[in-house]
C-alpha cells in the first residue's frame, strides 16, 4: 500500500474505535487504494461532527 507523506495512518476496521483520537479542529483528507473505504470512512467521521473528505478514486487516482 502506498502512503501520503505526512498522513497519518488508521485502518479502515480501526476508525470506530478510534476516530476520538482526532482532533475536530482540523478537516480530513481520508483516502485508501480506491476510494470505497474512504468514502464509508468519511462518511462515519462526518456523522461523528469531523469534517472529512474522501480522496475520490484513492491512491490509485493518486498515482496516475
Amino acid at each position: 500500500m502506498s502512503h501520503i507523506p505526512n498522513s497519518m495512518h488508521l485502518s479502515y476496521f480501526d476508525i470506530e474505535n478510534r476516530y476520538q483520537d482526532l482532533d475536530k479542529k482540523f478537516t480530513y483528507l481520508v483516502y485508501c487504494r480506491s476510494g470505497h473505504r474512504s468514502l464509508n470512512s468519511a462518511n462515519f467521521l462526518t456523522k461523528q461532527g469531523y469534517e472529512a473528505i474522501s480522496m475520490t478514486g484513492g491512491m490509485n487516482a493518486w498515482k496516475s
